[in-house]
């Protein structure tokens, strides 16, 4: 799914959404890439992995699109 500013997903869809508890790719347009598991459109997982723009990697958990420590 591609988005009107840059954006896209690559992984399971039900009703145009992200499906819920699905494995995916998000690709932002600003360089950031978050690959794992999903939940109510955000980022939610005990393993999930970011890459950012600038080539640091964070794997480790997200809750509701929120990184954990």
């Amino acid at each position: 799914m591609h988005y009107a500013n840059g954006d896209y997903f690559e992984g399971a869809w039900k009703l145009d959404r992200i499906q819920d508890d699905s494995m995916g790719t998000m690709h932002w347009h600003d360089g950031r890439v978050y690959f794992g598991r999903w939940r109510d459109q955000k980022e939610h997982d005990t393993r999930g992995t970011c890459t950012f723009a600038n080539g640091d990697v964070f794997t480790g958990e997200y809750e509701r699109g929120q990184r954990g420590e």
